[in-house]
């Protein structure tokens, strides 16, 4: 085989190969040398280390003992255990924190979101309480989650603290934290959660605004002629149920909702419908798939031809 580093290497002069390649004695004048001592080093400092590193030999390179850290390696307060302080984890109120989702934060997850307004309470400095599980973090609830591509004139999270706080000076500096997209609406104390299952079953607002006056005449008047059921098939989402289904079986499963009798207050305009909606605990069709299956308005469409906004 040819060597092609070889010829390329016989083609530099001796001296040079001399100067980067064979081994000097220690203190020898080397070109570098000037710039080392330009930088503050001096050759003291690289002859110290040319003999440290001349009595390295194949026996003493590797030695069979590595060097063990000792507790008096490290600083102390190095090894003083971090803890949450206790009452850190005591509830002393709840804070109720409104606010309105809008464009981008439409597209923008449920737990993204709650990550977001999170990490704003965090710099905004509100005394969080921390839960007490391993992984512990800040206590938050929310009433209820929202798909993507659905704007709200108004959503409520709890955030659990453990002191008291001035709720015009943290309106201010939490307004200032979240990002365009999320505003704050108002800040209120209460003494506890709402019942998560009156927070299910209560009726919840939406409008729909139409970009063709037309499409909005016919949605209008599908809702106002609406079965009081309906049947249709939706795609398996859940990884547990996925894997039940037999070789060639495909991922849909059909449904039978309330559809008629679960729309209460229909008010419809040129180009705006505004309605209350049961929620699904009751049996009634989400607004994703009454606007997807009944109104046949695909996802595509939507924040284009039509607008989804959640009013309460």
């Amino acid at each position: 085989q040819r060597r092609v580093w070889e010829e390329i290497f016989a083609e530099i002069p001796a001296e040079m190969r001399a100067l980067w390649m064979e081994q000097k004695p220690g203190g020898t004048a080397l070109p570098w040398h000037d710039i080392i001592e330009g930088k503050g080093a001096g050759i003291d400092l690289l002859r110290r280390d040319f003999q440290k590193f001349e009595n390295i030999t194949p026996e003493n390179m590797n030695p069979p003992h590595p060097q063990q850290l000792t507790p008096s390696d490290f600083p102390a307060e190095l090894l003083k255990p971090v803890r949450i302080p206790e009452h850190k984890f005591q509830t002393r109120t709840i804070l109720a924190i409104e606010f309105a989702r809008r464009d981008p934060f439409i597209y923008i997850s449920h737990l993204e979101i709650a990550d977001t307004i999170r990490r704003a309470c965090r710099r905004a400095g509100l005394p969080m309480t921390f839960s007490q599980g391993f992984n512990k973090h800040e206590k938050f609830h929310f009433v209820e989650s929202l798909p993507l591509f659905i704007e709200s004139e108004r959503e409520v999270l709890y955030v659990e603290l453990y002191d008291t706080i001035d709720l015009i000076e943290a309106h201010r500096k939490l307004r200032k934290q979240l990002p365009a997209g999320l505003q704050l609406l108002t800040l209120s104390c209460v003494d506890q959660l709402p019942s998560q299952r009156e927070a299910d079953a209560r009726l919840r607002s939406y409008r729909l605004e139409f970009a063709d006056a037309s499409l909005a005449r016919t949605a209008a008047e599908k809702l106002h002629n609406a079965p009081a059921v309906i049947s249709y098939e939706r795609r398996i989402r859940k990884r547990k149920l996925l894997k039940k289904l037999k070789r060639g079986q495909k991922p849909f499963t059909r449904v039978e909702r309330q559809l008629g009798d679960a729309i209460r207050n229909l008010v419809a305009t040129d180009r705006t419908i505004v309605f209350d909606l049961e929620p699904p605990i009751r049996g009634a069709i989400s607004i994703a798939d009454l606007v997807t299956h009944y109104l046949q308005i695909p996802v595509e469409c939507w924040n284009t031809d039509i607008k989804i906004i959640k009013t309460a």
